[in-house]
């Protein structure tokens, strides 16, 4: 029914009558339009099996799960849904906690990339090229200066 919204006519999946029979069981429904339920309802059932369960169990609103399926670090994940669960936490504090996770895994993967560059610098010896060690020279007059840079 989407394909056929978008001008990408499938007739072959789902026929006519059907669409209409799709339509007439959400219109008595009155909860919501089929488009609503297809966009953002039923990508509810890939999210991840700790956070469907309690979705299921009513204990967080499914904008709140979705936010909270972001993160791809399972155990944080399962962290920052119990919290969400025990404080009754806004999806705006959700949200937040989600950025401030995010910004130090980022310094971490940041710090990650420092170490392994300086294990690969030391292991191949850079400054017996002469090519190379006027390069380092310079990258770390750059490091320097930034290092000393007022923030």
């Amino acid at each position: 029914m989407q394909n056929i919204l978008a001008g990408k006519v499938t007739d072959n999946v789902i026929s006519n009558s059907d669409a209409e029979d799709v339509k007439m069981i959400f219109t008595g429904l009155g909860l919501m339009e089929w488009e609503s339920f297809t966009a953002n309802r039923l990508p509810l059932l890939r999210l991840p099996d700790e956070i469907l369960e309690v979705l299921r169990q009513g204990k967080i609103e499914y904008t709140k799960a979705k936010v909270i399926a972001k993160l791809k670090e399972k155990t944080e994940r399962i962290a920052l849904l119990e919290e969400a669960i025990l404080q009754n936490l806004s999806l705006n504090e959700i949200r937040e906690r989600l950025k401030t996770r995010k910004s130090s895994t980022e310094e971490k993967e940041l710090e990650k990339q420092i170490d392994s560059t300086y294990k690969k610098m030391k292991k191949s010896k850079l400054w017996d090229n002469p090519k190379k060690r006027k390069k380092l020279e310079l990258l770390f007059a750059q490091i320097e200066i930034l290092i000393n840079e007022d923030d």
